[in-house]
């Protein structure tokens, strides 16, 4: 199940709302992830796969959470939209955990209590969008009972922080992101080649769009990891 969720307005006013949603909910990252799935909501087949990694698809495209929201206008400037949730990530997959632990293993990687947030402000003509994103996610491992596991009880933190920028005019668009992700497993966490990291990754694209006419559009990407 990808999502399913209540949401309950909590305060609804011309200008402003805020609300809160329970349930198996999109996670909010970037300018594209919540929408990932729903094809003319994002440009191209692929999105930038420096951001958006299609190989941990289960773990970055939902999880289950509560998550607060609220939209309110800046004065004449445009509208900011917030989220934030705590999470239980969906970590039971095998692509992830041969993402996270290197290759598939006897144990099993467990659900541990995680955070997510994002911001992201728009002019009023939608010529601007500027966004900000954080997540916080926290997993463990449980080592399997049977001989021969490489790898010890232990913890993993993963803490990218994104910054989208687009600039919208009537026949282009300009994208860009940019990651900057901390990676650490802790001592007892055994894993050949990976004990005791404590590292930082970086990553980012740049987009450009040209619309031809209402029907054809042509896509140039830069992406790097």
């Amino acid at each position: 199940l990808d999502y399913a969720f209540l949401d309950y307005r909590l305060y609804s006013h011309e200008v402003n709302q805020f609300g809160i949603r329970v349930g198996r909910l999109k996670n909010p990252f970037g300018f594209y992830n919540d929408t990932r799935d729903v094809a003319f909501t994002r440009p191209g087949i692929l999105l930038p796969q420096s951001i958006y990694f299609d190989r941990t698809r289960n773990l970055g495209l939902s999880s289950d959470s509560v998550q607060l929201y609220g939209d309110t206008a800046i004065f004449n400037w445009g509208t900011l939209s917030t989220q934030f949730g705590v999470t239980l990530p969906i970590v039971s997959d095998r692509d992830t955990e041969s993402s996270l632990l290197g290759d598939v293993r006897r144990g099993h990687l467990n659900r541990e209590v995680s955070y997510i947030g994002r911001g992201i402000f728009e002019t009023n003509d939608k010529r601007i969008r500027l966004g900000i994103s954080g997540i916080w996610l926290n997993t463990s491992y449980d080592p399997s009972s049977q001989s021969g596991d490489p790898i010890g009880p232990g913890a993993l933190r993963f803490t990218p922080i994104i910054f989208s920028a687009q600039y919208n005019a009537e026949r282009w668009t300009l994208t860009s992101e940019y990651a900057i992700r901390h990676f650490k497993y802790d001592n007892s966490f055994r894993v050949p080649g990976l004990n005791g990291l404590d590292f930082y990754g970086e990553s980012y694209y740049f987009q450009g769009e040209y619309r031809f006419t209402p029907k054809w559009e042509g896509i140039v990407r830069y992406d790097a990891l």
